[in-house]
C-alpha cells in the first residue's frame, strides 16, 4: 500500500468509498485534521460530510488487520 497523501488538485479517487481524508476546517479557528470520509462524487458533493471543511488530500484506506493462526 501507498502511504503517501494524494493532494486533491492532483487526483480524485477512481472509486466510491471510503477514504482517509486530510481536511481544513473552514468555519471557526482554521484547523487540519485527518478523517474518514465517503467518496460519492455526485453531481453536487465529492465527500459525505465535508460542508465546514475543505478536503486538501487523500489516501486509500489500510487493510484491516488479520492476526496470523
Amino acid at each position: 500500500m501507498n502511504n503517501e497523501w494524494i493532494p486533491v488538485t492532483e487526483r480524485l479517487p477512481d472509486k466510491v468509498g471510503f477514504c482517509l481524508i486530510s481536511r481544513l476546517r473552514c468555519v471557526g479557528e482554521k484547523e487540519c485534521e485527518i478523517a474518514i470520509e465517503y467518496y460519492r462524487r455526485d453531481r453536487y458533493h465529492l465527500w459525505e460530510d465535508t460542508s465546514n471543511y475543505m478536503v486538501m488530500a487523500w489516501m486509500k484506506l489500510p487493510q484491516p488487520y488479520e492476526p496470523q493462526s
